[in-house]
């Protein structure tokens, strides 16, 4: 779908028909904005044979595939090529979008080739018509807008991302804190774990201390008497007994000072 517009020393924005492109490039009072909706092989056609374009540029002028944005210049033509982005702000249930605008400009005409419906122009012609002077200047101004207006999109469309992005961070801000605390409990739930450790390793040490020191008492007690008895001495009155032998009496000493210590030790939990 082509639709033309013309406007005439800044003034007014109007429709026009498209057997009149002939007659306004004519008219150097005249730019001239013609919109591309959804550009088929015949409307390419037709604005090849209507404004020179090279078959080149048309192939750019096509909607499909995405292009990279771009600007090339045809100094022998007066032409210039620029394929351009907006942005269409996302809803919850559709994501932000880019879409593609196409520009040829001239002298004397703009032409915008683009997806979808036609634009709504009056955005477009009250900022043509707000700087009548600069619409004077020439076919620059057109293009101007255009692109400025394009960029302006990106703005709403950012401000969605933004918002959307504040939520998606504000969640994962909620997932790291629950997995800090969930780390630290860990970190709790493991120094629990240590100390009790380090109790039980402590109260290990201390039974086997008790232990030793227990039967350390009790070969003391033995080798006191053994001692004692072991010394090369020739008066002990045990000696002289009827029943005087001294090595059985120092074992029955050892033997009773050992049993009752052990019982001892016992009974206090030492062994």
């Amino acid at each position: 779908m082509i639709g033309v517009r013309v406007l005439r020393d800044g003034r007014q924005m109007e429709d026009a028909d498209l057997a009149e492109l002939a007659a306004l490039r004519g008219d150097p009072r005249a730019l001239i904005w013609v919109e591309v909706a959804t550009p088929t092989a015949e409307d390419l056609a037709t604005l090849g044979r209507e404004f020179g374009i090279r078959e080149i540029a048309l192939e750019d002028l096509e909607i499909g595939e995405r292009q990279r944005p771009k600007v090339e210049q045809y100094p022998d033509q007066d032409q210039v090529l620029l394929v351009w982005y907006g942005a269409q702000p996302g809803t919850a249930q559709h994501p932000t979008r880019l879409w593609e605008v196409d520009i040829v400009a001239g002298q004397t005409y703009l032409i915008t080739s683009h997806g979808g419906g036609p634009i709504d122009h009056k955005p477009f012609a009250r900022r043509v018509k707000a700087r009548r002077e600069l619409a004077s200047e020439g076919a620059g101004y057109l293009p101007y807008v255009a692109l400025d207006e394009m960029v302006d999109t990106f703005f709403p469309a950012l401000d969605v991302l933004s918002d959307q992005a504040q939520k998606y961070l504000q969640d994962v801000y909620d997932h790291l804190i629950r997995l800090t605390e969930t780390i630290e409990d860990y970190q709790d739930l493991l120094a629990g774990t240590l100390d009790a450790n380090a109790t039980m390793a402590s109260n290990r040490v201390n039974t086997v201390a008790r232990n030793l020191a227990a039967y350390a008492a009790i070969f003391a007690v033995i080798t006191m008497i053994s001692g004692i008895y072991g010394m090369n001495v020739q008066h002990l009155p045990e000696l002289d007994w009827r029943y005087g032998d001294g090595y059985g009496w120092a074992l029955g000493l050892m033997v009773v000072s050992a049993t009752t210590l052990w019982f001892y030790f016992k009974r206090k939990g030492w062994l």
